[in-house]
């Protein structure tokens, strides 16, 4: 099977996320989720970016496209407007979820890694970033992830590497876990030491008394 150059990078990113997602782990759901939901922004960015001959003669407004790109919620936009009033078709996953699916992933990434997603919606947010990446690039995300499992090779000059982004979220998280760790371990060391001083002082008040 064979992808074009432009979506090897989005494409990475779900092979990234359903490794993971099959490992189950704790720090493999975070990790699932965090690809799933960077596919999704990657994947309407680099649409956006191309030519409009790589997008089947597609073109949009400059004014349109940069504010299309602004943000997460702008790049939704677009993905709807291309969905429903371009290609005249209904949204088969609902911009609110993706929403949804975001919001976890930016909680992953501003609390310390604390935030568990339920397998159920790191599955659901995969189910979006498959569609999302099909719909813009008019391939069968599903049938060369399943595909690729099973060992066909995908035809792209890079799929034989994780893309930079799968890489720094693996160490922001692992890094975040450290953190954490440390902060466990400190809390305990102190209610530790608060006890045995409470415990010291309690002594001492039964030897006066």
């Amino acid at each position: 099977m064979k992808l074009p150059p432009w979506a090897v990078g989005p494409y990475e990113l779900l092979r990234h996320g359903d490794l993971h997602l099959r490992e189950g782990g704790d720090a493999d759901l975070r990790i699932a989720l965090i690809s799933f939901d960077n596919a999704i922004e990657l994947a309407v960015s680099t649409y956006l970016d191309l030519n409009p001959k790589q997008r089947g003669g597609l073109s949009f407004p400059r004014e349109d496209m940069q504010r299309w790109l602004t943000n997460f919620h702008t790049r939704l936009e677009f993905l709807e407007h291309l969905v429903v009033n371009v290609n005249k078709r209904q949204m088969a996953h609902d911009p609110l979820a993706m929403v949804f699916y975001h919001g976890l992933r930016n909680k992953i990434y501003h609390q310390l890694g604390a935030l568990l997603p339920r397998a159920q919606h790191v599955a659901e947010a995969r189910e979006a970033a498959v569609w999302v990446f099909s719909t813009l690039f008019g391939v069968d995300a599903n049938a060369i992830l399943a595909a690729e499992a099973e060992g066909a090779p995908v035809e792209t000059p890079t799929t034989d590497k994780l893309p930079p982004e799968a890489d720094l979220i693996a160490l922001y998280l692992e890094l975040k876990q450290e953190v954490a760790d440390v902060r466990a371990a400190s809390r305990r060391s102190i209610d530790h030491e608060g006890g045995r001083a409470q415990a010291a002082g309690y002594a001492r008040y039964r030897r006066v008394a």
